[in-house]
């Protein structure tokens, strides 16, 4: 898997946690706390339940509910009866969330920095569309087997129809095959 584009991807999403790390840790929160909690943060003080964070951020729920836990004991948030709807149950921010929030901004934009320090000028929009793509035809389908569409020579193996191979050879080279046209 080394070289392949989903190998550099997850290279690339460690790299951007480490560099979050340190300004979270003095937090006491991780990662994937710091997005839950900024989710909660920038919605505003109304709040939401878990089934509306599930859809909304593609988590599974048995990782969202240990880390709802984990930042109520924290005291990041609180949980609330949903003015609807007694059944329902509804996480809201504390004071003490609010008052780190611009910490955990300072932390995104920091990594937001770093991971353009290796964008060429000109590609951000391009590169920004192209995975905003890839995240809608996810979590429109997220079961669903690929399609043929193979743009990376690195992702399209030694198996897949010679032809997949060419197209994906001359989309990443330009011109010829993926396999310099040995069958």
């Amino acid at each position: 898997m080394q070289g392949t584009t989903l190998f550099r991807l997850r290279q690339l999403n460690l790299a951007l946690e480490q560099t979050n790390r340190p300004c979270l840790a003095e937090l006491g929160l991780t990662s994937a706390q710091a997005v839950v909690l900024l989710w909660f943060l920038r919605r505003g003080g109304s709040g939401a339940c878990a089934s509306e964070l599930h859809r909304q951020l593609g988590v599974s729920k048995a990782a969202l509910s240990a880390t709802l836990k984990n930042l109520r004991r924290s005291g990041y948030l609180d949980m609330v009866r949903d003015p609807g709807d007694d059944r329902k149950k509804r996480m809201a921010p504390t004071a003490r969330a609010r008052a780190v929030q611009p910490k955990i901004e300072q932390g995104l934009a920091l990594q937001h920095r770093r991971l353009c320090d290796g964008i060429p000028p000109g590609s951000w929009r391009p590169l920004t569309a192209a995975w905003t793509g890839c995240c809608k035809t996810w979590a429109a389908a997220p079961n669903q087997p690929p399609g043929g569409n193979y743009h990376d020579k690195n992702l399209v193996g030694a198996g897949a129809p010679i032809q997949k191979r060419r197209a994906a050879g001359a989309a990443v080279h330009g011109a010829g095959s993926a396999d310099g046209g040995a069958d």
